[in-house]
């Protein structure tokens, strides 16, 4: 399994939205929540060189810096690294879905 297909999994799992609408549950939404940027973060790690813009923005929008400055990925996508802090800078969609009504014919 990718870490990605284990995020996705996570996500169904955990439910966060459901967890957003109880109070009493923030601290696990808060717990939530950290392991899916800090997954993002190292999925970010791993698609930069095939997506570098978009791995780029991912840190710039977690506050991370420049991904292009990594050198180490086996040390940079050790699990934990993420600040707990950390404020997410929210921004278009990265993927917006398509409109599969309106793409062009090939």
């Amino acid at each position: 399994r990718t870490v990605a297909e284990a995020a996705n999994l996570y996500v169904e799992e955990s439910a966060p939205w459901a967890l957003a609408k109880d109070e009493a549950k923030a601290g696990e939404l808060a717990f939530v929540m950290y392991n899916l940027l800090e997954c993002i973060r190292i999925i970010a790690l791993y698609m930069a060189p095939f997506m570098p813009n978009t791995s780029a923005e991912v840190f710039r929008r977690l506050g991370l810096g420049e991904i292009a400055g990594v050198t180490d990925i086996q040390e940079a996508t050790a699990w934990g690294q993420l600040p707990a802090s950390v404020a997410v800078e929210v921004g278009d969609p990265l993927f917006p879905r398509l409109d599969v009504d309106n793409l062009p014919e090939l």
